[in-house]
């Protein structure tokens, strides 16, 4: 008769079987489900760190685009890549050193394990669409990082490499920008000239060029000739010159013949300048300089010396000597009938239509300090249009602002104290700020800067007022807002805000501070005896809305850069660009890491 366990001895048996079934299970199982829950777990950590280096070097692609002093966007592009690839490559993901990293040319690639692969977009910032690499509209960086992870535990679980990803997006916030720019008389102070008295020789039969006789010196700089005070000269190089204003006693010939009640040469109203010859040729006196001390033509020294040496430009036009540039600057040259007429057939260059116009286009471009300043205002500009989301406006000021982008003043051609002549206007253009998108008047303030030329006084309250007005009525919502004040002196002319001319700028800064609004000062002072007293007017340090700094009583940050060689004014402007762009992530949606 066969036995027969009892149930409870079953049960025992059974359950020991299932306990050791589980242990084994447990010792076979519990390791690979830890080892895939570490898997897990470091996947997860790795692709965080791949994201934190991916955000960095985003970061610092833009950080590139925004503060390199570079104007092609192809060159900015291409940098901001390589800035970016030396500091992902400075990284780690779970320790390993990101050094194996390039460059490649399409998304969703496979790089080798231990390797990565960054992939750059460019962005256009109000559509968030990309753009072909060098489009200067490229102002929001996206960068893609493809990482090869090899699993820890990757030969227990059967897995291979594993790539990761991450996105990251780099860009400046937006930034409206409006820069006041001084077109005082001063600001041509360091222009190369030579004063001219144009006589007609009767012994020698021939026109011939004399030094004023009662100064030492008839050719430098304006400041050197006019010796003026720190504040400047309103003396100035092109029209509208101020010739009452050289001092020093020497006097232009048509302020002589005003005091004589008579016309000059050049009224306008009596003889026309062109083709007309000195002394009594047309029967009436012309004060052609005969007057002690006085002068008839002052010329810019196209070579840029002190004494004038001969200059040849691009277009192959000859001022080998300053009877040249005279007689070119009266239109003498033009024809050889008017060279005739003139008695300037005794200038050795041919006659050839358009003499006049070059000489007035090589003389603007070198009025010093000003042709620097300009210079440094459209790389600045460049700079900033390139790599940021950013909108400009202009405000080009005196003793006044202008209304327009048209406006100007009408000044004597000659003499604003001269009371006859042609009158023309003098450019004091206003570019406002425009909220639209897309409507950045980047290239509206370039094409205004370069017929910018000297007058007047200096009233920095009335500019910086203009300029705040219009960020706060034109400004964007979410755009940081800066204005760029530049100018080579101090107040010198009051109102709207206070007659008291530097009380008026303290209180347009006050302004600014209240709107939130940065005011960046540069201040140019090639004169030393200039400094503290634009120090005073200008500085980043002192925040006392009476007795402060521009700069330090808007605050936000805003600061204050002397320069003492107009050389250098393009960095001081670079400088500022730095400043400005306070680098920001914006959310573009991006995609989740895969899951693991």
């Amino acid at each position: 008769m066969k036995m027969v366990k009892p149930q409870s001895k079953q049960r025992t048996e059974r359950g020991a079987s299932v306990i050791m079934l589980l242990t084994l299970l447990g010792l076979l199982v519990l390791p690979i489900l830890a080892m895939f829950a570490f898997e897990v777990s470091r996947t997860v950590l790795a692709s965080q760190m791949l994201k934190n280096s991916t955000d960095a070097a985003a970061l610092a692609a833009v950080a590139t685009l925004a503060s390199a002093d570079i104007k092609d966007p192809v060159a900015a592009h291409a940098n901001a890549k390589k800035v970016a690839l030396n500091l992902y490559k400075q990284n780690t993901v779970l320790g390993q050193l990101l050094t194996d990293s390039s460059i490649v040319t399409s998304k969703g690639g496979s790089p080798s394990a231990l390797q990565s692969e960054l992939f750059f977009e460019f962005l256009d910032p109000v559509t968030k669409q990309p753009l072909p690499e060098g489009d200067a509209n490229g102002r929001v960086v996206r960068l893609t990082a493809a990482y090869g992870m090899v699993p820890a535990f990757g030969k227990f679980l059967g897995l291979n490499k594993q790539v990761i990803t991450a996105a990251s997006h780099g860009a400046v916030p937006q930034l409206d920008v409006v820069v006041c720019f001084d077109v005082s008389g001063s600001i041509d102070d360091e222009t190369k000239i030579t004063l001219v008295k144009r006589q007609w020789d009767d012994t020698l039969q021939k026109i011939v060029y004399k030094t004023p006789t009662n100064t030492s010196t008839n050719h430098g700089t304006i400041r050197d000739i006019a010796r003026p005070p720190a504040t400047g000269t309103s003396f100035n190089a092109a029209f509208p010159m101020a010739l009452s204003s050289v001092g020093r006693g020497m006097e232009f010939s048509e302020e002589v013949a005003d005091d004589a009640n008579a016309k000059g040469m050049r009224s306008n109203n009596v003889f026309p300048e062109q083709g007309q010859a000195p002394g009594n040729f047309y029967g009436a006196p012309t004060f052609d300089g005969s007057h002690t001390g006085s002068f008839t033509d002052l010329v810019v020294n196209l070579d840029g010396n002190d004494t004038f040496g001969g200059f040849t430009t691009k277009s192959g036009f000859s001022f080998p000597d300053i009877a040249t540039m005279v007689e070119a600057s009266r239109g003498n040259l033009e024809t050889e009938a008017l060279r005739t007429s003139s008695k300037a057939d005794t200038v050795t260059v041919a006659a050839k239509s358009g003499y006049q116009a070059e000489y007035f286009k090589e003389a603007m471009l070198h009025l010093q300090p000003i042709q620097d300043a300009k210079d440094a205002v459209g790389i600045f500009c460049q700079i900033i249009n390139n790599n940021a989301d950013a909108h400009f406006g202009l405000v080009a000021f005196d003793h006044m602002v202008g209304t327009s982008a048209t406006s100007g003043e009408n000044r004597r051609t000659l003499d604003d104290n001269t009371p006859y002549g042609a009158t023309v206007s003098i450019p004091v253009p206003l570019i406002t700020l425009d909220k639209a998108d897309n409507a950045t008047k980047y290239n509206d303030v370039l094409n205004a800067m370069p017929p910018l030329v000297a007058k007047g006084s200096t009233n920095i309250g009335l500019a910086v007022k203009t300029a705040v007005d219009q960020l706060k009525a034109n400004g964007r919502i979410n755009a940081v807002k800066a204005v760029i004040l530049f100018t080579d002196g101090q107040p010198t002319a009051g109102g709207p805000l206070d007659n008291d001319v530097w009380a008026n700028a303290r209180k347009a800064a006050v302004e600014a501070q209240k709107a939130g609004v940065a005011v960046y000062t540069i201040g140019l002072a090639t004169n030393s005896a200039l400094i503290p007293n634009q120090t005073a007017i200008l500085n980043d340090t002192n925040s006392n809305p009476t007795s402060g700094g521009i700069a330090a009583i808007s605050g936000q940050g805003a600061t204050f850069h002397q320069v003492t060689d107009s050389k250098k004014l393009r960095e001081a402007f670079q400088k500022v660009a730095r400043h400005l762009v306070q680098l920001v992530q914006e959310q573009y949606n991006d995609p989740p890491p895969p899951a693991p």
